[in-house]
């Protein structure tokens, strides 16, 4: 029986700017993902590639996790009185070639 129960996902992002002692910030969130333990075993997990499942359909998780870490950064950068960085919550997909 299989006695793995999950996965945990984290991203992160990070800000450097010219001349980079001026500013530096890095963000990181995760999620940890739990399987319903009934349906666990219908399937052959050695069979499946999760970094490629989560990377053509894993966006309910890193869409999440990115809007989360930009809403973050906003709030940090408006935090010493100016207009907020506002970067936009995408998660860019490298292609691979066959």
């Amino acid at each position: 029986m299989l006695q793995w129960k999950g996965q945990s996902k984290h991203m992160s992002e990070k800000l450097t700017f010219n001349p980079a002692k001026m500013f530096r910030l890095s963000v990181a969130f995760g999620a940890d993902l739990r399987f319903d333990p009934q349906k666990i075993n219908e399937y052959n997990w050695r069979e499946i590639d999760l970094a490629d499942e989560f990377r053509e359909n894993g966006d309910f998780v890193t869409g999440n996790l990115m809007s989360r870490i930009t809403l973050l950064i906003a709030q940090i950068t408006s935090s010493f009185g100016q207009p907020p960085l506002v970067l936009a919550p995408s998660v860019t997909k490298i292609k691979e070639e066959t």
